[in-house]
């Protein structure tokens, strides 16, 4: 089964996020990721693990979030990725790579198997805008988004493990401040 580790956002940071998805998702085009019930995001880790085995995973959450405090990311610019996949992209900073490899090495030690773009010095921190998108359609989407984007302070405060093929939270940690 998929799983997945991720930062979640305070309630303006998210609000905002999704606000900008919303109004992509009119334009119709690609899959509109609020249609899945998938918030605002940042991926730590995608991983493959035993189904059934929920307890293991929510010790490693738990593990987590004794170290990775609540923190603030700086949204400044704009990615693609292929095939197309439009999103918000943080400054990566060195506190977002050390969340990023201690979720990995947590999970390393009961031997997950991880989607390579998401483990330490491959990992690209990002937020979704859209994604199943054909070229044409990644045209329009940037356009728009670059219509309306400027940089913008935003703020996690929960780890969430979360399971795909419906996507659906499983156990969400609040983070303490720092």
């Amino acid at each position: 089964m998929t799983y997945s580790i991720s930062l979640g956002f305070d309630k303006i940071t998210g609000e905002k996020i999704k606000q900008d998805i919303f109004n992509l998702c009119k334009k119709d085009i690609g899959s509109c990721i609020l249609d899945y019930n998938i918030p605002p995001h940042i991926t730590l880790s995608i991983f493959e693990y035993e189904p059934g085995i929920i307890d293991v995973l929510k010790k490693v959450v738990d593990s987590s979030g004794v170290f990775i405090k609540s923190g603030k990311v700086h949204f400044s610019s704009i990615g693609v990725f292929h095939p197309p996949v439009l999103y918000y992209a943080p400054i990566v900073t060195n506190k977002l790579i050390d969340i990023n490899e201690k979720v990995f090495l947590l999970l390393k030690d009961i031997n997950a198997k991880f989607n390579p773009y998401y483990v330490p010095n491959n990992w690209v921190p990002h937020v979704s805008l859209g994604y199943n998108m054909t070229n044409k359609d990644l045209l329009v989407a940037f356009e728009y988004i670059n219509g309306v984007f400027s940089a913008f302070d935003g703020q996690y405060t929960r780890l969430i493990l979360s399971k795909y093929d419906p996507y659906s939270e499983i156990y969400v940690v609040d983070l303490k401040s720092n």
